[in-house]
């Protein structure tokens, strides 16, 4: 059976027979836009759009007209897609098409670690008030013809959801699709006590689904008009995924409400798939600020790193391990004498599947005599998210060097610890010499003379 090889180099993966996403959903590459300069990152579909907007936008359906960006001077505009009637239990209602991103990045199935994704939309008030919801929502209007594109038709529903997959891949090797955690945003109902937008926070979202009318899910009142950041905060709870749900008034931290939803073992998390406004009722939505911070498109983890002795796999994964700036030796003679330090660790990370091979290379500039050899052959594999400790078969081709098999699918840490006092008795070199730990490139040290 073949095998796919990954090599460990800069820190970075070069993996053989990964298959690309579909043409239609090829990652964008841009994981956040304050819509300045453009609208890059979000896509279109099913005549959804998305327009940069300034503070003199007069928006034709009357929904925040004359506002500021949220930051800078240009915000984005969501108008509406085609328009269509779903059927539910308690009747038909309306849904519309918006616009959607993927982050940077939406084929992952392997969990990075926490991240958040969130998006600035500005709430009015004084429109949620003056245009009550239902539970069909402006059916009739908006699946008429043109009725999707008639500014005259106030709509009374946006649901944003971000959603991430799973971690297992389909028969083609690309990500599945979870779960999606929505906010359900409504004008809500004539006499139902709240002066501006409910909004419930659920897995599921759009009208037949979740209804943020309802007492069933926790619905919250948002009653004052402006910018709120619709924060998405990804992490791992006993075990399993937990979501915060957050809307933060825009130059706050404090939330005027929120939703903590513990769903799947984490061991069926994968990573970020988008961020989409699933059901989007309201002509030109304003948007502004999409980010995420962490995930696929963005990792936190650093790759590469060389660090001195006692450094732990928590502090690699956290981003806090110290740097080892060089070795250093004496001379006896025209030998080194000694090396300090003794030891030290090489850290990297690894995805890939199970049975595949990583490879740990080491080269220098000075030659085959001043290779370091791995310390009693301390080659570790750990959980990237937990740093447990994983058996797995090593194998050592030269000296520096192991290749081993990974256990399973998913993410790793490679740790592995070498001996460099062994090039005592080594004719010293005539000038600094340069080790490179996985290829060339970033996860280097020097040995310098004292």
């Amino acid at each position: 059976m073949m095998r796919r090889v990954i090599v460990v180099m800069l820190g970075s993966l070069f993996v053989l027979g990964i298959l690309a996403l579909p043409a239609s959903a090829a990652p964008s590459g841009v994981s956040s836009n304050g819509f300045e300069t453009d609208t890059a990152g979000w896509s279109v579909f099913n005549g959804s759009s998305i327009t940069q907007r300034d503070s003199s936008y007069s928006n034709p359906g009357n929904y925040a007209v004359g506002i500021p960006a949220a930051a800078g001077s240009h915000y984005a505009g969501l108008g509406r897609g085609d328009c269509f009637t779903q059927t539910g239990g308690s009747g038909d209602a309306v849904e519309c098409y918006g616009p959607y991103t993927d982050w940077g990045n939406l084929n992952s199935y392997t969990w990075h670690g926490p991240y958040t994704t969130q998006v600035d939309i500005y709430l009015d008030t004084a429109y949620a008030n003056a245009n009550p919801d239902t539970y069909s929502g402006k059916l009739a209007e908006l699946t008429a013809p043109g009725g999707s594109t008639d500014p005259n038709v106030r709509g009374t529903r946006f649901d944003y959801t971000s959603a991430i997959n799973s971690s297992t891949p389909d028969g083609n090797g690309d990500a599945q699709h979870l779960r999606d955690f929505g906010f359900n945003v409504s004008t809500g109902y004539e006499g139902d006590g709240c002066d501006g937008f409910k909004v419930t926070g659920q897995t599921v979202v759009n009208r037949i689904n979740a209804n943020p009318n309802i007492d069933n899910y926790n619905p919250q009142c948002v009653d004052k008009s402006g910018w709120y950041t619709f924060k998405h905060s990804f992490s791992e709870k006993n075990g399993h995924l937990d979501v915060l749900m957050e809307i933060i008034p825009v130059g706050t931290s404090t939330a005027v409400a929120s939703w903590d939803i513990t769903a799947d073992p984490i061991a069926d998390v994968g990573c970020n798939r988008y961020g989409y406004f699933s059901d989007q009722e309201i002509f030109g939505l304003p948007i502004d600020n999409a980010k995420i911070v962490g995930g696929c498109g963005a990792p936190a983890t650093p790759v590469g790193k060389i660090a001195p002795t006692q450094t732990t796999c928590q502090q690699y994964r956290d981003g806090a391990a110290p740097d080892l700036g060089s070795l250093t030796y004496s001379v006896k003679g025209k030998a080194i004498n000694a090396v300090s330090p003794g030891v030290f660790f090489y850290y990297g990370k690894v995805s890939g599947h199970q049975g595949d091979q990583v490879a740990i290379t080491q080269s220098n500039d000075a030659g085959p005599s001043f290779a370091i050899p791995i310390l009693q052959k301390q080659v570790v594999l750990y959980n990237a998210s937990t740093c447990a400790v994983l058996k797995w078969k090593v194998d050592y081709p030269a000296t520096g060097m192991a290749t081993g098999t990974l256990p399973s699918t998913g993410d790793f840490i490679v740790g592995v610890k070498y001996n460099p006092s062994v090039l005592k008795g080594v004719t010293a070199p005539q000038s600094t010499v340069v080790y490179t730990f996985g290829g060339t490139g970033q996860a280097t040290v020097s040995l310098l003379k004292k």
